[in-house]
Parts: C-alpha cells; structure tokens; sequence
C-alpha cells in the first residue's frame, strides 16, 4: 500500500520482442491485415486501446486532449506553410542515435535551419 505504480507505455512499441525494427518507419504494420496477423501472438500488445491516445482514457482522460490536439495541427500547419525547414548540414540526418529520455530525441540534436517563405498575400502574417 501506498505505492506508486506508472506504466511505460513507450516501451512495449519499441521493444523488438514485440515488434519487428521498432525504429523503423513503418505504417503498414497498422494496417488491418497487420492487426489481424497480430491477434493471439505476443506482438497484439502494441494493439490495444491505451496506446492510441497519449492523453489517457476514461474517467481520468486529460481534459484539455482535444485542444492540445487542434494546436499542435495548428501550429505545424502554420510552420509548415510559412517556413521552409531544413538542416544546416544534410550530413546529420546519419549522424545522431534516439535516446530516450522522458521523451524521444535526437542525440545529438542536428541543427535546423528555418527560412521564411516568400508567400504572395501573406503581409498580413
């Protein structure tokens, strides 16, 4: 009794008992036929309903989850449409490794380059 007891929800998507190259980018092992071909194994884990939504769910689901969705949408729209990003050095996007700390990074974090688009009607901006 009285203690605390967290789940790392992080772990088990990255984790290669549970899924094949887990840093890989791979979409399509969210497909329907991919979930599927999961069912009864090991790897369905990665499938449940927790680990669709970062904001929790029930009865303790963060409140504000809806908003903070919209502004996140907002604000990369409006990087995206306004600034053309790049890195300074093509080179590092070889050069660092994930690390894991309370979130996902870069280390170590290639330097970005951000240059404002020349968009007709956007003075107003």
């Amino acid at each position: 009794a009285g203690k605390r007891i967290s789940l790392n929800l992080r772990a088990f998507p990255m984790d290669p008992q549970f899924v094949d190259n887990p840093t890989k980018y791979q979409p399509e092992r969210f497909l329907p036929e991919a979930i599927e071909a999961r069912k009864g194994t090991p790897s369905e884990i990665i499938d449940h309903p927790n680990f669709e939504d970062p904001f929790g769910r029930g009865k303790r689901r963060c409140l504000g989850g809806s908003v903070a969705k919209a502004e996140i949408m907002i604000l990369a729209a409006r990087l995206i449409q306004d600034w053309e990003i790049s890195l300074v050095d093509p080179l590092d996007a070889t050069r660092w490794t994930a690390k894991q700390k309370l979130m996902l990074k870069a280390d170590p974090y290639p330097a970005m380059k951000l240059v404002k688009r020349d968009i007709e009607g956007n003075e107003w901006l």
